[in-house]
């Protein structure tokens, strides 16, 4: 059973303008919606980054990256079954010690990693369409490792067919999905703001090896201080560059609609000398949220804000589906400033009177307890500030590597190229002229000089700072590669069988190979050793374009069926090679009867 904590709705509302303010230290996405159903709407004004096509990659390795924010995934959402939060966290501990998937920094998803893969157009999935991952449980909850401070038994909770961000009792039992920080994103997600860590109870603990997000602190930090009052009754968010008025109750509650309708007036008087107000969509609304706090509207009544209050507050996004029980153009998305929740509620109450709310000329249910209505929510207009550009990233190189003295293209991937103003490979490799093509890419024209034998770095330097990576060899390197694997066709369970396999340096430098690695496997895919058996390895030393057979006599122990044998070359990548992408070779496939 789920806790829900009905919002509370005074009379309030918010609006925004700016002379001078800082810019933010990060860019807040898009939502996903594009249908408008209303001028000014989230739909309308589309307002955030927009996602990268594609926006997911399949690693081919049972994970998935997401190009948005970097974080990688598991591709499959059912890794485990339902658990209670700290078995959740328990599970994720267990899973490193195994290296899941080969990896050992699995963490339980932050609540701003677990909703950055909604996609608020859509519902059953509210993935983005074409998502790659499989057999995620819809219908059903899964966990973040964030603790609701506004009552620290409970932890934030997501519904991947909803989109819909709850709370929920520790105790209970709901789905597990695993994140790791991947590549580089197109955007970067905050921090949550919690810094404690707490049990199933609510009672505070010590934050060392609970995986919580108390310790984890996943996401940019937050800037120090996170607003600044601009002293003509606006404030600046730091984090994002988005600006708010300074007092937050400045009319009365309303519909969804009256809240579109409220800040068309505002820009149609010209409000504080702006035109261009908006109602925040829900990315940046929750934007404000900070979870380690009981209310976030106490806590934004501390850092600059006045009047903020303890209720729901509209978003220009509609909802969909089962989120609201009908359809995006009757429902909208709220927070409530209170638990930090998201939800849904409809657009448009016909009418109300001292008892009741009325949709369609029928009674709908009856005003909250402390006198607020259903449907009637704060108003919070934003508009848009700046945001200072992240320094440069490189993350990839193609080709990533050169022989002495030549001369070639080499193709820079990353991000916030734009502007660069040099790039760098390093002593001995000449860089004639590069070229930036997008923000993600750079041409380079390099020469690497006669004395080059190295592998190193490669800088790209911007006005908003430097990136260093991607790896470059320049010079002669080894390459070791299996060129083929031998053994029986067919062999019973007991005898014991010779596997051979060849194994060559085909680059041009001598180099010894700490380990070639035999493996047992189910599958032909040379792309990954996930999940295949170790038998043996074997070492083997080879100069430069030599070649050697690596032997394994392998007392065959396995239920019958069909195997295939696989040999990794430079078993802990201890040898710097020419091309580190052709280590697995996979033979013929063996029966064991």
């Amino acid at each position: 059973m789920h806790k829900a904590i009905k919002p509370l709705l005074i009379f309030c509302s918010m609006f925004i303008s700016f002379i001078s303010y800082a810019g933010g230290t990060i860019e807040l996405p898009q939502t996903g919606q594009t249908i408008s159903y209303a001028a000014g709407d989230n739909g309308n004004i589309q307002a955030g980054v927009a996602w990268p096509d594609p926006r997911f990659t399949d690693n081919g390795n049972e994970t998935v990256t997401d190009n948005l924010t970097g974080l990688m995934f598991p591709k499959q959402g059912n890794i485990t079954s339902k658990k209670t939060w700290q078995e959740a966290l328990d599970f994720v501990a267990s899973v490193n010690s195994d290296y899941y998937l080969g990896f050992n920094d699995w963490r339980l998803p932050n609540v701003n990693e677990l909703v950055s893969l909604v996609d608020y157009s859509r519902n059953n999935p509210s993935f983005p369409e074409g998502y790659p991952f499989s057999y995620v449980y819809l219908s059903s909850y899964y966990w973040s490792s964030s603790t609701c401070s506004n009552d620290k038994s409970t932890a934030y909770e997501l519904n991947y067919d909803i989109g819909y961000i709850g709370i929920s009792y520790k105790n209970n039992s709901h789905y597990v999905w695993l994140v790791r920080s991947g590549q580089t994103g197109t955007i970067q997600l905050p921090q949550t703001g919690q810094t404690k860590c707490y049990d199933t109870t609510g009672t505070e603990i010590s934050c060392i090896g609970t995986g919580q997000d108390g310790e984890i602190h996943a996401g940019v930090a937050w800037p120090s201080p996170r607003f600044t009052d601009n002293g003509n009754e606006t404030i600046t968010d730091n984090l994002t560059g988005l600006m708010f008025t300074k007092d937050g109750n400045l009319t009365d509650v309303k519909t969804w609609q009256g809240a579109i309708d409220y800040v068309a007036y505002l820009n149609s008087s010209n409000y504080l000398g702006f035109n261009d107000w908006r109602l925040p969509n829900i990315n940046e609304l929750k934007s404000l949220l900070n979870t380690e706090e009981t209310d976030s509207s106490v806590w934004l009544n501390t850092q600059g804000f006045t009047n903020i209050q303890s209720n729901g507050y509209w978003s220009s996004t509609s909802a969909s589906g089962s989120a609201s029980g009908s359809d995006e153009a009757s429902a909208a998305w709220y927070i409530n400033m209170l638990d930090g929740g998201v939800y849904s509620g409809k657009k448009n109450p016909i009418y109300y009177d001292d008892d009741r709310v009325y949709y369609d000329n029928k009674s709908y249910l009856s005003r909250n307890e402390d006198g607020s209505i259903y449907g009637y929510y704060c108003v919070l207009p934003v508009r848009a500030g700046t945001v200072e550009r992240f320094g440069p990233s490189v993350i990839s190189l193609s080709p990533s590597s050169a022989k002495e003295g030549k001369k070639l293209d080499v193709t820079i991937s990353g991000v916030n190229f734009t502007g660069a103003e040099s790039v760098s490979f390093g002593p001995y490799i000449k860089v004639i002229t590069f070229t930036v093509v997008s923000d993600t890419q750079i041409i380079a024209n390099i020469k690497t000089d006669n004395s080059v034998s190295s592998a190193r770095d490669v800088t790209v330097s911007t006005s908003n700072g430097i990136g260093i990576g991607g790896m470059f060899l320049g010079g002669k390197f080894p390459d070791f590669k299996a060129l083929s694997v031998t053994c029986p066709n067919t062999v019973k369970n007991g005898k014991t069988v010779t596997i051979k396999a060849v194994i060559k340096n085909i680059g041009n430098k001598y180099a010894a190979s700490p380990y070639n690695q035999f493996y047992l496997s189910v599958n032909n895919d040379s792309s990954t050793i996930e999940g295949d058996t170790a038998l043996k390895f074997r070492y083997v030393k080879l100069k430069a374009k030599q070649s050697s057979i690596i032997k394994y006599n392998w007392k065959v122990n396995v239920a019958p069926g069909t195997y295939y044998i696989k040999v990794l070359c430079d078993l802990n990548d201890n040898v710097t090679e020419s091309n580190e992408n052709n280590n697995i070779t996979v033979s013929k496939k063996i029966v064991v009867k």
